[in-house]
């Protein structure tokens, strides 16, 4: 039998110590005219926050990174100094063109969150680096309240109707963007899509530091079981993106993150 899928969406704090995602939303009620005034001023500021993002070190950065996996895995490893677990990485050819949908889980709720409108600028800097996608992004967070969902709809993005539990199969090539997820999270995409992880990449929460936290007693295995087994089995390649150029934008929203791809199942 399948293990169950975890609920991912709690409040507390997942094994890095970053916010995870958020609880349901209040029960403030707005009216109509409200709800569209403010979208409209958050969605300004969105903008306005991601091209302060698409100006900063950070992400010229990140789209050296980015680009950098399509490259044959020895020439990247050695500019990156990426680690997976020490063993030699095989790794499926991976190119973004290819990628058909980018999906994001655990943004939290923009209206209470600056992280959280960093993180949705962000989200739509990547769809701009995926040419080949055939549906617009996509993300579900139980934080959403209606607010929320007038802003998302005024950007193009869609919400989904139903909590997957972030447990969504790629049944074509698909970025996953998780910033600060909790484990379980991770824990239910990485079982749903364990037949077909050569399909899957994620840049969210670094999985060299769940496995660090492991080490030094900060998480029990079991939290983390499916993302030791793969780092374990050399089926992870990790390639960390530099944190010290964040002069101008929320560190915050963008700690300890990490870029993964997969090689499937031999």
């Amino acid at each position: 039998m399948p293990t169950p899928a975890r609920a991912p969406f709690a409040p507390g704090q997942d094994s890095n110590g970053s916010k995870a995602s958020s609880a349901a939303p209040s029960q403030q009620q707005y009216s109509p005219e409200e709800v569209a005034s403010q979208a409209k001023d958050l969605q300004e500021e969105v903008l306005r926050l991601q091209h302060d993002v698409r100006n900063s070190e950070f992400f010229r950065n990140f789209k050296t990174v980015f680009l950098g996996v399509e490259e044959p895995v020895a020439e990247a490893e050695s500019r990156e100094g990426s680690s997976t677990s020490g063993r030699p990485f095989e790794q499926d050819r991976w190119h973004w063109s290819s990628v058909k949908q980018l999906v994001s889980y655990g943004l939290g709720s923009p209206r209470k969150s600056v992280a959280s409108r960093y993180q949705l600028g962000f989200a739509l800097l990547l769809a701009e680096l995926l040419p080949g996608l055939t549906e617009p992004l996509s993300t579900y967070d139980p934080a959403f309240d209606d607010v929320d969902k007038a802003l998302l709809s005024n950007l193009g993005v869609a919400v989904h109707a139903t909590d997957e539990q972030c447990a969504r199969v790629a049944h074509e090539p698909t970025l996953f963007y998780m910033p600060h997820c909790i484990t379980a999270g991770y824990g239910n995409l990485l079982r749903a899509n364990a037949s077909c992880l050569n399909r899957v990449a994620i840049f969210g929460n670094s999985f060299l530091g769940y496995r660090v936290a492991w080490k030094i007693g900060r998480s029990e295995r079991e939290e983390i079981q499916e993302i030791l087994e793969l780092m374990e089995e050399g089926r992870v390649r990790e390639s960390a993106i530099d944190e010290r150029d964040m002069e101008g934008i929320s560190d915050r929203a963008f700690y300890r993150h990490s870029l993964h791809l997969f090689r499937s199942s031999r």
